[in-house]
């Protein structure tokens, strides 16, 4: 399958988890750099929510810095299937995430906000997400794209 990185909309859920390693260094220069820098106060206890989870990159990147109280949700389930014994990964979307309104104290949004479909829904899921993080949490928006 010969691709770029801008093609990934065009792939199928289960063609983009495989395409997706090989695209990984090029991540982590984008992803793992600002991890490090702006997660440096973070409690290694605290609880992190990843939205959009899929295949766990975020995860390896977290699991790195030394913080590995994670939970992943993501809603392609091709994703998530090496994973799936993993008991903090759910298969759902952002709207029916299965936590408690102030369950996390940070969150990591990674490559993520590009696949909503607008504005308004952008608007919506950070929102949701929002109401999940307590009071003096933080949220990472981390778009490389």
């Amino acid at each position: 399958m010969e691709t770029n990185d801008n093609d990934h909309q065009q792939l199928s859920d289960a063609d983009f988890v495989e395409y997706y390693p090989q695209s990984q260094s090029e991540r982590r220069g984008f992803i793992l750099s600002p991890l490090i820098r702006f997660t440096n106060g973070w409690d290694r206890k605290g609880k992190i929510l990843i939205p959009g989870y899929g295949n766990g990159g975020t995860m390896i990147d977290l699991f790195l810095l030394h913080l590995k109280n994670y939970f992943g949700v993501d809603q392609n389930f091709h994703a998530l299937r090496k994973g799936m014994l993993e008991p903090r990964l759910a298969q759902t979307n952002i709207d029916s995430m299965p936590f408690a309104r102030n369950t996390f104290d940070y969150a990591v949004i990674a490559d993520v906000i590009q696949d909503f479909a607008n504005f308004d829904e952008l608007v919506a899921r950070l929102t949701k997400i929002k109401s999940l993080i307590k009071d003096r949490g933080q949220i990472i928006i981390i778009n490389p794209t």
